[in-house]
Parts: structure tokens; C-alpha cells; sequence
């Protein structure tokens, strides 16, 4: 997701209609998938101001985003990136070395400029640029390495917040044109997987730390019950519907976006959602100082909330947003209230969303699909 900070959210349960249709597993002798770690990081401020500026107090989600470990160059440097299902480019540090943890083109005999820049800018109006390269990206161990060759992705200069960001959403969310094969588009062409298809297992069971991404593949032991096919309404975001929401026996129809992203940690909700939500709760008053629905007490607020998608139900509690004291920019101090920041055109619902949630993102059927997620170590993977 390229424009929104975050927010806290507790999912609390699925609650599913008839399923549809689960993602088509292929042949046996002819799957081709990749399955990789994912590592949660515990930095609260490592994310980009876009998504996930800190709020004040401790946060119930402690990990703010989850990395991959790559390696790049013909000197295999390494690199923790993070995954981030709502854009489309891949895009690390400048690496000087004495320690520094991004890439250094330099060092790399199979690195090409390409001649051309990459430019993104933040919802802070902080600007990334850098040329783009063509080198090899590997990763994955234990016999399970794999490599796309000439792959296209942007250096820029350091800075303090990531090492660097892989964006694995369509190729129509690249932010620079012109268009190219982005990362999941490769790993297809280049024969690595049998579908432009990823799930993803965020994980928050401390025994089963890492959490899990398999491209072209479906990890059935990761979920229960069936997977629900939900349609995406947004090629560029893959964003869903959220058809209607329930609070105290009332369901208020809305048809807003929304993107599952993983690149945002908690979420951010566009203002007719928002309001429409709050004004069903209570009293609640927007403070644009703050990114935060200020109230008298938490009184009433204290309730499950239900998210209408087509074909499932995802129950949440907004008790987690909730500070006694909401501080705005200025370190004024306005009383109780949920931080919440307000996006523009897409509700983003992040992280601690996904942790509870089992999610097929299938760019071939146009499809999202996802189940309660299952915290195991047991595997049992099969190829979309």
C-alpha cells in the first residue's frame, strides 16, 4: 500500500458464509512452487512513515512487519527485505560497506544499470529515488534455493527506517514506468513457479515463530474449514469489497475498498468508513492533529465489529486503537480516543489483521481467498 499510515486491530474470528470454490491445485508431477520463511521484525519504528508511523503507549502487536532474507549479486550480498503484498517494486539500500546492510552494485560483476531512475513517494511526501539494475536475486536454503537472473530492481541511498522493501502486488501497482516484469511476474516467466499465485502465513504463536510465504502454492495444513474466494473489484490494489458492516445488531451497507497488506502493520480507514463506524458506536470526533476519533470514555466502544465481505464475515474489536490519552503532533494532550489515520480512496487492513487469517492473493483468477489460520509447524503444500 503506497498511501496510509496504521493502526491496531484484533480480529477475533471468521465467521464464513457458503465457501467458494478454493484456488485449483495443479497436477502433482507438474507443480512448481516456492516456499520461504518469513521473519517478523519487533522494531516498532523500522516502517516507512507511509504506513506506520508509531503511536504513543505500547502496542498489543509487537511485530511491525515481516522480513525475507535475499541474497543479490554475483557475491551473494545479503539483504532483509520487507514483504509488502500492496506494492509492486522491489528496492534496497545503497551499501557502502563497514556494516551496512543493503547493496552495493559495485562489488557485483553481473550488475547492470539500467539507465533509468525509480522514484516513489510517501504519504509524509518523502521521495525515494535511485537507478534501476538488472542483477540476480536468489533466495531460499536447505535445498530449496532458487534464483531469478537479470531481474529488475531500484538502489536508493540509505536511510534509516529498511534495508529494503520487496512489493510483490500486481504489475499495474509498479510506481515507475515503464512496466516490467515485477517479482512474482518472474518467478513465472522464469519457470520457478506454475502460477502467479502466493499464500501467506503471518504467524503469531511464539513457539511457531516465523510466519510463511509460498509462491504458486497453497500450504493446506496453515488453515481450517475452506478457503473463501472473495472477488477483487481493484486490479491495482487487489483490493475486495467490504460489502456492509454489523455493530449492535445493525448492518450499515457501505461497498468500501479495502486491501489486505502486509506492508502495513495495524490499518487505516478511509473517512466515510470511518465515520460511518463511529457514528454507529457513539459521539466519537475527528482530530486531524491527532489521526485520532476522540470520545469521552471508552464506554460503549468496548464491542465486536463485523466486516461483511462477499461470502465471509472477519469479526474485530476496536478496543486496541483505544488510549487513554491521545497526544497530537504538537504534544498536546486531547483525552481518550482511538488513533486512527484516515487514507484516501482505500481502507488498508494490515498485519495484525493477516496474523489471524490464511490468505491466497491469485493474480491468474482475480481472486483473494482466505480461512482462520492453524499455528503449526506441520506443512502440506500443493501447487495452485
Amino acid at each position: 500500500m503506497k498511501f496510509s499510515y496504521t493502526l491496531l486491530l484484533s480480529v477475533v474470528s471468521i465467521v464464513a458464509a457458503a465457501p467458494a470454490a478454493a484456488p485449483a491445485a495443479a497436477p502433482e508431477d507438474s507443480k512448481k512452487y516456492l516456499a520461504l520463511p518469513l521473519v517478523p521484525s519487533l522494531n516498532k519504528t523500522s516502517h516507512l512513515a507511509r504506513r506506520n508511523e508509531p503511536y504513543p503507549g505500547d502496542l498489543k502487536f509487537t511485530g511491525s512487519h515481516y522480513d525475507l532474507y535475499i541474497e543479490m549479486g554475483s557475491d551473494k550480498q545479503g539483504v532483509m527485505v520487507e514483504l509488502d503484498t500492496g506494492s509492486s517494486d522491489l528496492w534496497v539500500c545503497q551499501s557502502n560497506g563497514a556494516g551496512d546492510k543493503g547493496f552495493n552494485p559495485e562489488t557485483s560483476n553481473s550488475a547492470h544499470n539500467m539507465g533509468h531512475n525509480f522514484s516513489i513517494t510517501y504519504v509524509d511526501q518523502t521521495t525515494y529515488q535511485g537507478p534501476f539494475y538488472q542483477d540476480t536475486v536468489s533466495f531460499g536454503k536447505d535445498g530449496n534455493e532458487a534464483s531469478l537472473h537479470d531481474f529488475q530492481f531500484a538502489v536508493i541511498p540509505i536511510q534509516d527506517k529498511l534495508a529494503g522493501l520487496l512489493g510483490i502486488g500486481p504489475v499495474a501497482n509498479e510506481a515507475t514506468p515503464p512496466a516490467y516484469p515485477n517479482f512474482i511476474q518472474a518467478l513465472k516467466d522464469q519457470g520457478l513457479i506454475s502460477s502467479r499465485a502466493f499464500s501467506i502465513y503471518l504467524n503469531i504463536n511464539e513457539k511457531f515463530h516465523d510466519g510463511s510465504i509460498v509462491f504458486g502454492g497453497i500450504d493446506k495444513a496453515k488453515y481450517k474449514g475452506e478457503l473463501v474466494a472473495l472477488p477483487v473489484t481493484d486490479d491495482v490494489s487487489f483490493g475486495v469489497d467490504i460489502k456492509s458492516f454489523t455493530v449492535n445488531g445493525k448492518t450499515i451497507d457501505t461497498n468500501e475498498p479495502a486491501s489486505f497488506d502486509t506492508g502495513t502493520t495495524y490499518l487505516s480507514l478511509t473517512q466515510e468508513f470511518g465515520d460511518a463506524l463511529f457514528n454507529e458506536l457513539g459521539t466519537a470526533k475527528y482530530n486531524t492533529d491527532a489521526d485520532a476519533y476522540l470520545v469521552d470514555s471508552k464506554d460503549g466502544y468496548d464491542q465486536p465489529i463485523k466486516l461483511n465481505f462477499d461470502g465471509t464475515s472477519v469479526e474485530l474489536s476496536l478496543m486496541d486503537m483505544y488510549r487513554d490519552n491521545i497526544v497530537d503532533d504538537n504534544g498536546n494532550s486531547l483525552g481518550p480516543g482511538f488513533y486512527i489515520y484516515r487514507s484516501k480512496n482505500v481502507n488498508y487492513l494490515g498485519d495484525s489483521f493477516l496474523k489471524n487469517l490464511y490468505c491466497v492473493y491469485n493474480y491468474e483468477t482475480n481472486e483473494l481467498s482466505i480461512a482462520p489460520a492453524v499455528y503449526t509447524d506441520e506443512t502440506n503444500i500443493v501447487a495452485i
